[in-house]
């Protein structure tokens, strides 16, 4: 009985200790890949995230921003405000998060946190919504790097923002509601902000029961505000949309119209 007892317990410390070598062995193999060694070399070797990715100090950093609108959730002409859902891009390079891909068994991307880089403090600068303060840093999402130092960083976002609404025209108005972002303490020296593309991106927009999307063409300003004496630039993204009057001439002004008539 005791033999059997010390069969088993040998059998059993030597399936323990071929697990721990397994496990060592995996732990080796996943540090020696190319994108575990590539991230202990961009991020272990002295990478200080609250720099200016720029190589001279007079350098400035340029970040393209572009929209895509997803649907205009509310207009709000009491309040004079408006509510979209947009998928916002901002990408920008960092010449210290750059790699040779064949070093690091072809790796070309790699997906990372944002506190481990450097990002721009984009804010909505006419944001309205109390429980937002307009930064685009607050993505969740992770920012995709690639081998050229290229960050870009796309993330989903509702915005209710301050827009001058002017009803005197219903139900056949149309309404211009702008949002204007911009770094909120870098000046354009350091950094600048440049539109992704003339326009933004509709293609994936959801109807409005009630509007009809115009237009959503891109500006881009440099204003020298009374505090400061250096160029401070946003890019802006206008909504033009029309009422569509379907509705009310079905439910408002033939009624009325009939009801004249009596």
């Amino acid at each position: 009985m005791k033999f059997l007892m010390r069969i088993c317990f040998s059998l059993l410390s030597l399936i323990a200790v071929t697990s721990s070598f397994k496990e060592i062995d995996w732990k080796r193999n996943q540090s020696e890949t190319g994108e575990a060694r590539l991230r202990h070399k961009l991020f272990h070797t002295h990478y200080n995230p609250d720099l200016r990715p720029v190589v001279n100090r007079s350098d400035k950093v340029t970040v393209h921003l572009g929209i895509s609108l997803h649907q205009i959730i509310n207009v709000d002409a009491k309040n004079q405000l408006m509510q979209v859902s947009l998928w916002i891009r901002q990408a920008w390079f960092n010449p210290f998060l750059t790699w040779n891909q064949s070093d690091y068994d072809g790796v070309n991307q790699i997906n990372i946190n944002a506190k481990q880089v450097w990002i721009p403090d984009i804010y909505l600068y006419n944001n309205a919504a109390a429980d937002q303060d307009g930064a685009l840093d607050r993505f969740k999402t992770k920012i995709v790097l690639s081998s050229n130092g290229r960050n870009m960083w796309l993330g989903p976002v509702l915005y209710t923002f301050s827009c001058k609404i002017d009803v005197a025209f219903f139900p056949f108005d149309e309404q211009l509601c702008s949002m204007k972002f911009g770094s909120w303490t870098y000046d354009g020296y350091r950094v600048d902000v440049q539109m992704e593309a003339e326009e933004g991106d509709t293609k994936k927009f959801v109807t409005s029961g009630e509007w009809d999307l115009i237009s959503l063409p891109a500006h881009r300003n440099e204003i020298i505000y009374v505090c400061c004496p250096e160029p401070y630039p946003d890019v802006t993204f206008t909504v033009q949309i029309r009422r569509r009057t379907t509705y009310y001439y079905i439910n408002l002004i033939i009624p009325c119209a009939l009801i004249t008539c009596k």
